[in-house]
């Protein structure tokens, strides 16, 4: 692939992009480490710096070169942030701090990314690119307003989703390029907020699988499952976040119900809004067939997803095109069958289904996953599911193909 660097007074000078987000390293949550290593990639052939969130001084600097990136970090309160108008006041100084410094770092033709979490970074970040009249690039990882809808916290008929869809319609068509994670996402947009300027302008790039850190190994010899005792039984795994878009309390029923058959065990790990939740229900039903672990780093990343002969992801209802579980690729990079909890004719239960991985259960129905958890213990073709998925996360999701995707489709701005 060619160069995108340009020569100036004989020396080639890479193009500049800017990638702005709330977190970046050395935060490890999803959307940090995605975009970070994102950054190493890009910065062979761009000069690649991050604005982002610098939550206390003695944590980290204002400024770092970490791989070839540029970090600089705005100082911004953090506030209580269970209290909601401490939350808005928190994003609110951020976001006006992102402001303030991309009118004063940005240039003429940079190149800048905004990511959609949180959801009014995006608008603030354009906004200084238009002033500079720099190239603005979205990255969406969550569909707004329509994952409030699902979550049930506003209605599709309220004026505030009329309003919001409103604004986003106009930030996409502002946008010089969009960028999705799945088809389905990008069936969403062009259909929610439906403009002729917006259609040419979405390219799906999906997350890749970190198939160099993940190996698939045996659960038998798993150092977690052997310390906790049940590397002989039969392992389900939830591993991630416990956010409200996730269907816990589905996979919670199937527990229940399978607490009878002692050769069946869940392992839980990860945090977020529903992990109190689930440490309740655990107590008070007596789920000593559940095992909670607290988060974990990405180092440990390999031997979590290795503890079980079954990994599980699970949306609520009405996530389809509104957001894509990143741990997916990691899944199948782990070698594991899975057991999705999620709508059915999204890309994830497509894949499942077509390449015969997993199963695919609606949410809200713990029936349909106990009889699924049933069966794949019973599968003697269950750890050929997961070697193959291991080989469709090599050959379609691996970090340098997903990274050519990104840098071919950042070529086409230039033409």
């Amino acid at each position: 692939m060619s160069t995108i660097s340009t020569k100036r007074f004989g020396k080639n000078i890479k193009p500049k992009l800017w990638i702005v987000s709330e977190v970046f390293y050395p935060e490890e949550i999803s959307t940090g480490y995605i975009l970070t290593k994102l950054a190493e990639g890009l910065a062979e052939d761009y000069d690649v710096r991050a604005l982002s969130k610098r939550k206390s001084r003695n944590i980290v600097p204002s400024f770092e070169t970490y791989k070839g990136v540029k970090i600089y970090r705005c100082l911004s309160t953090v506030f209580n942030k269970n209290n909601l108008f401490l939350r808005f006041i928190n994003a609110f100084s951020f976001n006006i701090l992102i402001l303030f410094n991309s009118l004063i770092v940005f240039s003429r033709n940079d190149l800048v990314m905004a990511v959609t979490n949180p959801p009014i970074l995006p608008y603030f970040v354009l906004l200084g690119a238009s002033v500079k009249k720099a190239t603005f690039i979205i990255l969406v990882h969550d569909v707004y307003p329509h994952l409030m809808v699902a979550l049930d916290m506003i209605k599709p008929t309220s004026f505030l989703f009329r309003l919001w869809t409103y604004f986003n319609k106009i930030l996409f068509e502002k946008s010089n390029l969009i960028v999705v994670l799945s088809e389905d996402m990008k069936k969403l947009v062009s259909r929610e907020f439906y403009s002729s300027l917006i259609q040419k302008k979405i390219h799906v790039i999906q997350n890749w699988a970190e198939i160099d850190i993940i190996k698939p190994f045996e659960k038998e010899n798993n150092s977690i499952a052997r310390k906790l005792g049940i590397n002989d039984k039969f392992i389900i795994q939830y591993a991630g976040n416990f956010g409200r878009p996730n269907d816990i309390e589905t996979i919670i029923d199937a527990a229940k119900v399978l607490k009878c058959d002692e050769k069946v065990h869940f392992i839980f790990a990860g945090d977020g809004a529903k992990k109190k939740w689930v440490e309740k229900q655990k107590s008070k039903f007596n789920l000593d067939n559940l095992t909670l672990l607290n988060s974990y780093s990405r180092k440990d990343q390999n031997g979590i997803l290795s503890a079980s002969d079954i990994s599980l992801i699970a949306l609520i209802r009405g996530m389809k095109g509104i957001s894509m579980p990143s741990r997916f690729y990691n899944i199948m990079a782990s070698g594991k069958a899975i057991i999705a909890i999620i709508d059915d004719n999204t890309e994830v239960a497509s894949i499942i289904k077509n390449e015969g991985i997993g199963w695919v259960i609606p949410p809200g129905n713990g029936h349909l996953l106990i009889n699924a958890i049933l069966e794949a213990k019973i599968d003697p073709y269950l750890k050929e599911k997961g070697l193959k998925a291991r080989k469709i996360a090599e050959k379609n999701y691996s970090y340098d193909k997903i990274l050519s995707m990104y840098k071919v489709t950042f070529e086409k701005l230039n033409e």
